[in-house]
């Protein structure tokens, strides 16, 4: 189902990328036919500008040309009259000469005359300005035929400019022309090949809802596991969440030993030289241990004596006269108690001899053969036997304490490991006590002990992993504890706890000098004291 919705999903996706494309490209190219259009119609507008300003130019040379041509007409049309008016003039003047000479006498004539020629001086004043007028206006048309002429060239050069701007707008519309058509097959093209594609979409749309219907298929299938899975998950979470509870208290430990870790660096100097001094004194006590295995191998070399001499002994009180009966017969039953007691505390002497090294043997003297025992023997093997009853009922007691421990070291390892407690597992079993004359050495499973093992390497670890994150004050008591372990001699304990303090010293070492070089994990400690 998550995999179908993907496809879905990549699907609409590529659609409407597809679409949104395709609607891009479409804007896009009515955008240019629209620019494309725009121009065009800009190009009309201003051929048609041009058209209009070129038919003005024509009115206005038009117009130009039938002013300059009224002006001409009325210039010459003036110079005419006043040539008529002159030789009117000149006429009149004549035929009043005439009169005057026929008619008038000689000074009438002359105030006529002047008479007339300033009239005729008026006139020509007139005219004269009609003249110094008409010249004034030819000039003025001269100067507009000179305008117009100067507007003519600049209308042809206008003229020309438009030609030029029709040729550039002709080929512009051929151009966009062009374009226009190049994108509408461009255009067809495209919207073929998106149809293509939006009938492909379809088809692989139909494949996906055919998929949608086996994923919803399997999504409800998966629908019920899940639902199982939510029911392990809850349960999942309340383990979780005590976990969590207990990695708190874990790291609270751990903020308690960080804040320790600055005292322990200031003791470091103080626990190196008792360290010095613990290393002379394990070594000192490593040769105790030495001569006290050559003092129980003596021990036992004695203990065999005794023994074959007890047995020469009773064969030599077998051959005893009848005379002395009653003290032979005192005698022989002293030494079968006394070596019913010897068979008795044989096993137990040579098991805890390993593990109690002050335990020793008194050195027996031996007995001569051929010698019967006087008074002073049978009082010394009274006070031998006194001893070993009373050693007997010691270790007993010690036995006892013991597993009343191992019964509260188990308690507390079910409690700290978590585990479920398990009655054929870490069973302990009760010695008979002192008052039992006839016991026979008890014989050791191989079940037993390889159970015994197992719980041991368990409690070592225990140990260890409990020491890293303990206190000064429990890392005593643990060192303590680790001795107490079920079944094991004196220097696995020792080499131990030699292996606890170690590893806090090369702790205590690595952080005072302040993180440098790699320190080595809890995981690798564990391993090199377990090789230990």
């Amino acid at each position: 189902m998550r995999k179908f919705q993907e496809q879905n999903e990549t699907f609409q996706a590529n659609r409407a990328k597809m679409a949104e494309g395709l609607a891009l490209a479409l804007a896009r190219k009515d955008q240019d036919k629209r620019f494309l259009t725009a121009q065009l119609q800009e190009m009309k507008n201003q051929s048609l500008n041009l058209f209009q300003r070129r038919d003005e130019m024509d009115e206005l040379e038009g117009f130009q040309q039938q002013e300059l041509s009224k002006v001409k007409h009325m210039a010459t049309a003036e110079t005419q009259e006043k040539e008529k008016l002159i030789t009117h003039l000149q006429e009149k003047v004549a035929t009043l000469e005439k009169r005057l000479e026929q008619n008038l006498p000689g000074e009438e004539h002359v105030q006529e005359l002047l008479k007339e020629v300033k009239e005729l001086e008026q006139s020509l004043q007139a005219s004269e300005e009609k003249l110094k007028q008409s010249s004034d206006v030819v000039t003025a048309q001269e100067a507009q035929i000179q305008e117009l002429a100067s507007a003519n060239k600049e209308s042809s050069c206008a003229q020309q400019q438009v030609l030029a701007l029709e040729q550039q707008c002709t080929e512009q519309i051929h151009t966009l022309e062009a374009q226009l058509s190049a994108l509408e097959r461009a255009r067809a093209a495209d919207h073929a090949a998106a149809e293509r594609k939006v009938r492909e979409l379809e088809q692989e749309n139909a494949g996906l809802k055919e998929s949608k219907n086996e994923c919803e298929h399997s999504l409800q299938h998966h629908q019920l596991e899940l639902k199982k899975l939510k029911e392990e998950w809850s349960q999942r979470e309340i383990v979780s969440v005590a976990m969590a509870q207990a990695l708190e208290e874990v790291r609270k430990q751990r903020e308690e030993f960080q804040q320790q870790a600055a005292n322990l660096i200031a003791k470091e100097g103080e626990k190196e030289q008792s360290l010095q001094e613990k290393t002379e004194v394990i070594l000192q006590k490593e040769q105790e241990i030495l001569q006290l295995k050559k003092g129980h191998d003596s021990a036992l070399l004695q203990m065999r004596q005794l023994q074959s001499e007890l047995e020469a002994l009773r064969g030599l009180r077998a051959e005893e006269s009848e005379a002395a009966a009653a003290r032979e017969d005192l005698l022989r039953l002293r030494g079968q108690e006394q070596g019913a007691v010897l068979s008795v505390s044989e096993p137990h002497v040579t098991s805890r001899a390993g593990q109690d090294p002050t335990y020793q043997l008194p050195a027996a003297e031996g007995i001569p053969n051929g010698e019967m025992g006087t008074a002073m023997d049978l009082g010394q093997l009274q006070k031998e036997k006194q001893d070993l009853e009373q050693q007997l009922l010691e270790k007993n007691k010690t036995i006892k304490q013991m597993q009343q421990r191992m019964l509260e070291l188990k308690k507390t390892l079910q409690k700290e490991l978590k585990i479920r407690p398990d009655n054929e597992l870490f069973e302990v079993r009760e010695k008979p006590g002192p008052e039992m004359p006839n016991m026979a050495p008890s014989v050791t499973n191989n079940a037993d002990l390889t159970d015994a093992r197992e719980i041991n390497f368990e409690y070592l670890k225990h140990v260890v992993l409990k020491f890293m994150s303990c206190r000064e004050s429990e890392s005593t008591f643990i060192g303590i504890t680790s001795s107490t372990a079920p079944g094991w001699a004196f220097q696995p304990c020792t080499l131990v706890t030699r292996s606890i303090v170690f590893t806090a010293l090369l702790t205590a070492r690595v952080r005072a000098c302040g993180g440098r070089g790699r320190r080595p994990t809890d995981g690798e400690g564990l391993f090199q004291l377990l090789r230990t």
